[in-house]
């Protein structure tokens, strides 16, 4: 079998695995597949952690308020890519 008629295959059954998946889970709580999907794991205390829930522990946004204006402070090289590399 080819590399592309492979990738052909498992492109078709990911995405019929996903529209199938789709219609049953969504973001606000997702099902366990969906956590997976992007890597998430299960937590021991049932509770999900992300951006929006840890700022709202004031040591945590306080951290980040402490420690962000420094971090905005400091250059950033930015490089553009030219056709010989």
């Amino acid at each position: 079998m080819a590399f592309g008629s492979q990738v052909g295959a498992v492109t078709t059954t990911l995405t019929s695995a996903l529209e199938t998946k789709a219609a049953t889970s969504g973001t606000s709580l997702p099902a366990p597949w969906l956590i997976e999907a992007f890597g998430g794991s299960p937590t021991t205390s049932k509770f999900r952690v992300n951006v929006s829930t840890a700022m709202r522990c004031p040591p945590v946004k306080h951290v980040v308020d402490l420690i962000s204006p420094t971090l905005a402070t400091l250059p950033i090289r930015l490089l553009k890519a030219n056709p010989t590399g």
